[in-house]
């Protein structure tokens, strides 16, 4: 989705904002959105472990910005991804230990470990998924985002209407439209958290006997 979509919609209720200052808005707002409910996900190209390298890239989608892996299947088999701290209190040789197979994985940000360090080329690849946030000069963002279009203007004009000594400052309606941000952020949070279907999160009380 092209992020000038969103800027009719915004230019209505700034009148005489320059195009510059309201995607500057626009984008701080699309990235609090991603941080608040990891809405933008998708799968990434998988990474195939080649002998004697530990570390390997992780590729994000044109205009993103990782924010976490959200998770791995190798072999056939969901694995547990962990940062380099926690691998640290797990087994402090894994940046040497050697081998074949995959047994642990970590990510440091756009970078992904596996260990033991493989001693030869793995025909099992690795999938991955992700959640990505727009970065600050992105011009695009993720299609899904497009569902949470009323929401995220919103937000952009919340921003803008806050900007003081502007034509369009106007406090009161910064409360409101933060609101209608905050609603759809924590709409799309639930969305994601039950997989975008119809699921409730509600606990059934299990029976004690």
């Amino acid at each position: 989705m092209n992020l000038s979509e969103f800027l009719p919609e915004i230019f209505l209720e700034v009148n005489g904002c320059p195009e510059a200052v309201a995607l500057n808005a626009l984008r701080h707002t699309l990235r609090e959105f991603c941080d608040l409910s990891k809405a933008w996900q998708a799968d990434i190209d998988s990474v195939s472990v080649i002998s004697g390298q530990p570390s390997y890239d992780i590729d994000v989608p044109p205009d993103a910005e990782l924010m976490i892996l959200l998770s791995a299947t190798y072999n056939s088999r969901p694995m547990t991804i962990y940062t380099p701290e926690e691998m640290d209190r797990i087994l402090t040789t894994w940046r040497t230990d050697t081998g074949t197979g995959v047994s642990y994985l970590i990510q440091d940000w756009n970078m992904l470990y596996v260990s033991p360090v493989p001693t030869a080329d793995d025909s099992n690849p690795i999938y991955l998924r992700a959640a990505f946030k727009p970065t600050m000069v992105a011009t695009t963002c993720g299609d899904i985002l497009e569902n949470w279009r009323e929401g995220i203007s919103g937000g952009a004009l919340a921003r803008l209407k806050q900007i003081p000594g502007k034509a369009w400052t106007d406090r009161d309606g910064a409360l409101y439209y933060r609101s209608l941000f905050d609603d759809a952020a924590n709409m799309a949070c639930v969305r994601t958290l039950t997989g975008f279907s119809k699921r409730s999160l509600r606990v059934t009380p299990r029976r004690y006997i």
